[in-house]
């Protein structure tokens, strides 16, 4: 009989790879700014979302 065969790669771990930084249900969206414009968005963004409690999950 043949013999299975198990590969040495590990797999999934918990807690393993990127942590979420926006909120459930964010969608992605695109939109051009300048280094400056993007600046001022993120500081609104994180602004908003800390005043109105959303948490990040």
């Amino acid at each position: 009989m043949a013999e299975e065969k198990r590969s040495h790669r590990g797999g999934k771990r918990a807690g393993a790879g990127r942590k979420k930084t926006t909120p459930a249900g964010a969608k992605v969206r695109y939109l051009r700014l300048t280094d400056a414009e993007f600046t001022v968005v993120k500081e609104l963004i994180n602004t908003l979302r800390k005043d109105l409690q959303i948490p990040v999950t």
